[in-house]
């Protein structure tokens, strides 16, 4: 398994030089760059985020084999579908809110299925999130079921 961060930082040409003696490439503007933990020089790239308090947002990557090995698997979105229709309206069309609280968002039951605006356009992507809710289109489900229930991971 790796540790990658993915850094964001305003590229100056101090910024520039700095990185390059790390070595990381950097272009000019809002520049990001992504690098793991293996790097040779990680420690004084992990001082330069730290002093310079870049945007640090972090991953992991596993390999094919880890996947097959894992008991449990995570699953995230790559991409967000918009939101329930009626946008302004749609809490009160679809759950009973005799419950719910409006300060932490708990306590809504569904009782009506929403609506989206329309087929999402899925491209290359599996899964999509709505609202904290995780959708998965007919070949995606497919894949899940087959890498989980033969052990085999593209």
């Amino acid at each position: 398994m790796k540790i990658v961060h993915r850094v964001s930082i305003k590229s100056t040409d101090a910024i520039k030089q700095e990185l390059g003696d790390l070595g990381v490439s950097i272009g000019d503007g809002l520049a990001t760059f992504e690098v793991d933990e293996a790097h040779p020089r990680w420690a004084q790239i992990q001082q330069f985020i730290e002093r310079h308090r870049a945007v640090d947002v972090v991953s992991t990557k596993v390999t094919v084999k880890e996947l097959a090995a894992a008991e449990w698997l995570v699953m995230q979105p790559t991409w967000h579908a918009g939101y329930p229709q009626p946008e302004d309206t749609y809490l009160a069309t679809t759950y009973d809110l005799s419950d719910y609280c409006a300060q932490c968002g708990t306590g809504a039951v569904q009782r009506a299925p929403f609506r989206m605006r329309g087929e999402p356009k899925w491209g290359d992507n599996s899964l999509a999130a709505m609202l904290g809710r995780v959708f998965c289109c007919p070949w995606g489900l497919h894949r899940v079921r087959y890498w989980t229930t033969n052990r085999v991971y593209p």
